[in-house]
């Protein structure tokens, strides 16, 4: 019988997720058992547009896993194989690499309009005594930017009494599709104050921490914290004038 242990996203930074047993192993639904949680975050952010104002939002938060199928609330998917201390799964989510609203910033309200893009993601999990890594292969399936972007993950897990603490480093690589998409100005949006430019791509760093503690086996508390440094092909965009942000998340949630 199989057991996943899923470590919980609040910023859609991190996702660790490991199979313990392989996925096509289920051959009858007997094996098969539910896993639900509920809960209710705040958080916090900022996009790089210029303009753009910190944002802050109450939402509520759902994760229900069902054998090798997921849903989180970012993603919807299931892992394709996996053993003990790695697996590989397929996702579909909304893409983490900008903002279709522009960080609502007024002062690029006149720019040619962007449509929310859905993507699918491809992932291989590990987890050892040394930490554990995440390896993402993402790719547009709605055609609205028709871009590709990689991401590799980081972190170490700490453990003190009831407070699991996770540090990790991620890296994010993005093709120019995807950022003349998000960051591109073209011709009939180019003002006085607003130049052409078609960016490159290139790659997005962040650091921080996620940590949970645990007020019994049904109740937990999420935090999150992380910064995020954007590649130059974003700092030199003519609507973006940010070299960094940082996100914060707070997360109760309730485990059937």
């Amino acid at each position: 019988m199989a057991n996943y242990i899923q470590a919980l996203s609040l910023t859609g930074v991190l996702v660790l997720s490991a199979g313990n047993t392989l996925a096509n192993e289920y051959t009858e639904k007997e094996a098969f058992e539910w896993e639900t949680s509920i809960g209710l975050g705040y958080f916090v952010s900022q996009t790089p547009y210029i303009g753009s104002q910190q944002e802050s939002e109450i939402t509520p938060y759902l994760s229900i896993s069902w054998g090798p199928l997921f849903f989180d609330g970012e993603s919807l998917g299931a892992y394709l194989y996996g053993e003990d201390s790695w697996g590989i799964s397929a996702s579909i989510s909304s893409d983490s690499l900008g903002d279709s609203d522009r960080g609502d910033s007024k002062a690029l309200a006149d720019m040619t309009k962007l449509s929310d893009v859905v993507v699918m993601n491809l992932t291989f999990e590990q987890e050892a005594s040394w930490g554990a890594i995440e390896a993402t292969l993402t790719t547009d399936v709605s055609s609205k930017h028709k871009g590709n972007l990689a991401s590799l993950s980081y972190s170490y897990p700490l453990y003190l009494k009831d407070w699991s603490l996770m540090p990790l480093v991620s890296a994010q690589w993005f093709d120019k599709k995807s950022a003349a998409y998000y960051y591109g100005v073209k011709a009939e949006d180019v003002t006085a104050s607003r130049a052409l430019y078609t960016p490159d791509s290139g790659i997005n760093y962040a650091a921080g921490i996620n940590a949970e503690y645990e007020l019994n086996s049904h109740n937990s508390i999420g935090l999150s914290l992380i910064t995020t440094f954007y590649s130059d092909e974003i700092k030199q965009s003519s609507i973006a004038d940010k070299s960094h942000n940082t996100s914060f998340g707070l997360l109760y949630s309730y485990m059937f």
